[in-house]
């Protein structure tokens, strides 16, 4: 099964090719606002790369937030125009779905996961999810008083790019946090894996939507 998948979601502009299961081809590059001029040629770079046809692929993903207004909404609308020419099925996946199925099997037995998002203002952007990755809380904007609320005293996972500035709104009140690695350090494969099970396991196919937690800021 050959997937292509690709973020243009964060800075962190990326594309990788996924080879029944295995990461065969990556390329990612730090960009600020040049997620249309870097994406296509990145994306055309990696299906060179690897000798193929873009009729040789099963399955295309993309992130569909939260991040960049912009970025996501390219990186969609990339997904979806290869989606329809090639008559291929697509899925979404959010920033919030890849770093909660970051964490080991073994480590989140019996706890809860809450995912911390930066936002660069003074909220967060958060999502809850049980040791099983089912969806507890979210996706939401909230204010750091209000973080704590969302742990589970003595087994909460504490992870993403939100966690260093959120650190002081959890006082010593009995909640264990595991702080865990952010977006841009998780491994390609971890994603290859979360892709996969999401097809498996029946993930919609129709055309994904935009993870807009806040409304996009066009002004």
């Amino acid at each position: 099964m050959n997937i292509l998948f690709f973020d243009a979601a964060s800075s962190m502009c990326s594309a990788a090719m996924f080879a029944d299961g295995v990461v065969i081809a990556k390329n990612q590059k730090l960009i600020t606002n040049q997620h249309a001029e870097i994406l296509v040629p990145m994306i055309e770079q990696i299906m060179s790369d690897v000798k193929m046809d873009y009729n040789d692929l099963n399955l295309i993903s993309t992130t569909i937030g939260p991040g960049s207004f912009t970025g996501i909404r390219i990186g969609l609308a990339t997904a979806r125009g290869l989606s329809l020419a090639c008559n291929i099925p697509l899925i979404g996946v959010t920033n919030f779905e890849v770093l909660a199925y970051a964490v080991e099997r073994i480590d989140r037995v019996g706890r809860r996961i809450l995912v911390i998002l930066e936002t660069k203002r003074d909220d967060f952007y958060t999502c809850v999810y049980s040791d099983q990755l089912d969806l507890i809380h979210g996706p939401m904007a909230i204010e750091g008083d209000a973080l704590e609320k969302l742990s589970d005293p003595g087994r909460t996972i504490v992870l993403g790019d939100g966690v260093k500035r959120a650190m002081p709104f959890f006082p010593c009140s009995g909640t264990t946090l595991i702080r865990q690695k952010t977006r841009k350090n998780i491994e390609f494969q971890i994603i290859a894996d979360l892709v996969i099970d999401r097809f498996k396991l029946g993930a919609k196919l129709e055309k994904p939507a935009p993870m807009y937690i806040n409304p996009p800021n066009i002004n």
